[in-house]
């Protein structure tokens, strides 16, 4: 009975995980704004996973080997958390004003909690129960197709900006929905290039029908880095051990399906849509007018130009404040103020950790990085799509994090628990009898 029930519990949980990665696509709770599903399912998912842990022997046994195998990662990540609360400490002597964000300041160090509590317990229940990894992993690739809803017309205006016209999704930012649509995209074509079995060939109408989600949000960093890591993608496939028939024939298929997304993009959208897709992302090359909702010196070089400001300004500050000044720090030190009074952060994750943790804040999040590059690397399988496509999943998100601020980016903590609970899965043979 005992078993049943740790069973089923741990069943609730894996339903109660995928649930809250599938909620990612939507971000806020639909269609009631201020309820959020996946702080809601994750909570819940926890909580389950907990009860599972301290009714099982094995499972206690099992979780208390993973501090000493994950002993650096862990010493990092409690160095970037003791960074925050030191560039807070020297707000609240040298910076009075950050009083009257209280509030705010409160909620950023909840989210950081949250977040990092949400990669240890997916972390510990993939290691526990590995069977829940590929439905995890297709939950990614399948969520974002919610978002084709959008071309009902009733509900365009859920899905779209009604200034631009790009996909944000129901209360969410095209950028950073731009980046979770990019993930499923490169795992669906990890899935086609690298899977052995017939199910392959359902990674390219995944392909066909992800890209216009991506173009259609018109973020160019989740576009860059989706680039990125198809260059990435293509050197690890061409370098494996498959016969080079099948690696030339695929990489056609799935070129193809490619180009048939961004003709589907085009075709499938309205005119405003279209305008937007020509104006963030091919005018800027162009230098040309823009049409919609865009000033005319909307270049690439204005747009170089105004992401070097943002940068050299934040660097110097960065420079010049060694302890930072904690989290939420851009309501009381912003590195610019835009036309309309809106406070801007830096837009990069390390400038954004270095500004709050100060040095060694910086220093504690490179070495983390490092070592989840490093158990990346420990895990790599050469024909095996799930430890590719989670490696290329890595290199588009910190590549993104170069245009965005991902400190507390949900789906950055679950790639990193994915790889490192298929580390722990390599290292612990012995818990086989308990994944049973």
């Amino acid at each position: 009975m005992k078993n049943y029930l740790i069973n089923y519990s741990a069943n609730v949980a894996g339903v109660l995980l995928c649930s809250a990665v599938f909620s990612l696509t939507l971000r806020f709770g639909w269609p009631w704004p201020a309820l959020k599903f996946f702080e809601l399912f994750t909570a819940l998912f926890l909580a389950v996973l907990i009860f599972v842990i301290l009714a099982s022997i094995q499972a206690r046994s099992l979780i208390r080997n993973l501090g000493l195998h994950l002993r650096a990662a862990f010493t990092w990540l409690t160095l970037l958390a003791l960074s925050f609360v030191l560039g807070l400490f020297y707000s609240a002597i040298f910076l009075p004003e950050w009083r009257i964000y209280v509030s705010e300041v409160v909620l950023e160090y909840f989210r950081f909690m949250f977040v990092v509590a949400f990669f240890l317990g997916a972390t510990c229940f993939l290691y526990l129960y590995p069977i829940w990894r590929k439905r995890v992993l297709a939950t990614i690739m399948i969520s974002p197709l919610v978002l084709w809803l959008s071309r009902i017309p009733i509900w365009s205006g859920l899905f779209f900006e009604i200034e631009d016209q790009r996909l944000r999704g129901p209360g969410n930012d095209p950028n950073y929905l731009g980046g979770w649509i990019a993930l499923g995209l490169i795992l669906s074509s990890a899935y086609f290039l690298y899977s052995k079995d017939r199910k392959r060939w359902l990674g390219l109408p995944l392909v066909a029908t992800l890209t216009p989600l991506l173009l259609w949000t018109a973020s160019r960093g989740a576009i860059l880095s989706a680039a990125v890591a198809s260059l990435f993608l293509t050197v690890f496939y061409f370098r494996s051990s498959f016969l080079i028939h099948r690696k030339l024939l695929s990489s056609i298929w799935i070129t193809g399906f490619l180009i048939l997304g961004v003709l589907l993009s085009w075709t499938s959208a309205s005119p405003e849509i279209r305008g937007a897709m020509l104006d963030r992302i091919v005018r800027p090359f162009t230098g040309s007018t823009s049409s919609v909702g865009m000033p005319s010196n909307e270049s690439l070089d204005y747009l170089a130009s105004g992401r070097d400001t943002l940068f050299l300004t934040g660097f110097k500050k960065f420079i010049s404040h060694p302890l930072g000044f904690g989290l939420a720090y851009h309501y009381w030190q912003p590195i610019m103020l835009a036309s309309d009074g809106h406070k801007l952060g830096p837009h990069n994750l390390f400038l954004q950790v270095g500004l709050s943790g100060g040095y060694l804040g910086l220093i504690a999040l490179l070495g983390f990085l490092a070592n989840i590059l490093r158990y990346a690397k420990k895990i790599l399988i050469e024909n095996d799509w799930e430890s590719n496509g989670l490696i290329v999943c890595l290199i588009a998100l910190l590549a993104n994090s170069l245009f965005l601020d991902t400190l507390t980016l949900r789906w950055l903590w679950l790639v990193i628990s994915l790889i490192v609970s298929g580390l722990l899965l390599r290292r612990f043979d012995e818990a086989e009898d308990f994944r049973e």
